[in-house]
């Protein structure tokens, strides 16, 4: 539901890139993350 709220506010005030742009960001830092965790045994 927030999620939902969250795009539909994005799209109503014109921050659609903007919020996109910080899902990417999240993504890729999640998948960082995940990458030295696995490098770093553990």
């Amino acid at each position: 539901m927030i999620d939902c709220f969250a795009s539909a506010f994005a799209r109503v005030s014109g921050w659609d890139q903007l919020y996109y742009l910080w899902e990417l960001l999240v993504m890729l830092w999640k998948l960082f993350l995940g990458l030295l965790r696995m490098l770093g045994g553990g």
